[in-house]
């Protein structure tokens, strides 16, 4: 018989992957941004609804339906600490529980979306897409963290990305440990190319103290200004290990990195 895999090999097999805290990862930004970030030494989790795809974190991957005759029990577990329900209880959930079950675990999702902090990072500090769309047009910066040690992270994985929806089944036992990553970690294919590693806070959102060791590296854009960088450079801390000006490879469309200065 084989041997039961634990929840980190699962979530490898829907390819949601555990990042290796190691491992340097990288965020685009502004340079109005980068200059709050580095004053301040903080980071910010934001709330899922603030960001610029409507699935994140939709209620759509998960599914919440189960067969009537399963009702009084489903409540008895999840509701009732596994207490048997009154007799006029049992009777209303025979007839509505469904609909009272389901209403209310989407309810308590929505409440525990508005509560839960993200801030995204890529793979990649040489995307052309991201220095354009994250970097004010190739303006701003690059800057790659590592995150071993960061105490206000709590989850850190890689970003599985999806083809169409395929929810899992909220109250089946064979999933249930999975529910939550496959909520926070999802994403359509379309977003595949920022190659994202998400940091998740569970129960909190908004700005995030780091120490100075989590910054490793710093890109400067192809349209960064000189005023720019020297702003820039006068906030950094000094165990950065690796600064580099992004410029243009004319013959492949391609951004490659330069030592800077």
């Amino acid at each position: 018989m084989p041997e039961a895999k634990n929840l980190i090999q699962r979530l490898n097999d829907i390819g949601i992957v555990r990042h290796d805290h190691n491992q340097v990862i990288y965020k685009y930004m502004p340079i109005e941004t980068a200059l709050l970030m580095l004053q301040n030494r903080t980071l910010m989790f934001q709330r899922p609804d603030n960001f610029n795809d409507p699935f994140e974190l939709h209620l759509s991957l998960m599914d919440f339906e189960f067969e009537a005759d399963q009702a009084v029990k489903i409540y008895e577990r999840y509701f009732n600490n596994g207490t048997a329900v009154s007799d006029p209880l049992r009777v209303e959930l025979e007839k509505h529980g469904r609909d009272i079950i389901s209403n209310s675990v989407k309810e308590t999702f929505e409440k525990y979306r508005g509560n839960i902090g993200i801030t995204c990072f890529s793979k990649n500090p040489s995307n052309a897409l991201m220095w354009s769309h994250y970097a004010s047009s190739h303006k701003g910066v690059c800057i790659g963290f590592i995150i071993q040690g960061w105490d206000n992270v709590k989850s850190t994985f890689s970003v599985n990305y999806a083809q169409s929806i395929t929810p899992i089944k909220f109250f089946d036992e064979n999933e249930k440990d999975l529910i939550f990553w496959y909520w926070t970690f999802t994403k359509s294919h379309v977003w595949s190319y920022e190659e994202e590693v998400r940091s998740v806070n569970m129960f909190s959102n908004g700005i995030q103290p780091f120490e100075d060791i989590i910054i490793q590296e710093i890109y400067y854009g192809v349209g960064m200004s000189v005023e720019d960088i020297r702003a820039i450079e006068g906030l950094l801390p000094g165990s950065i290990i690796k600064k580099a000006k992004m410029e243009i490879n004319a013959g492949t469309f391609d951004l490659v990195q330069t030592n800077f200065p």
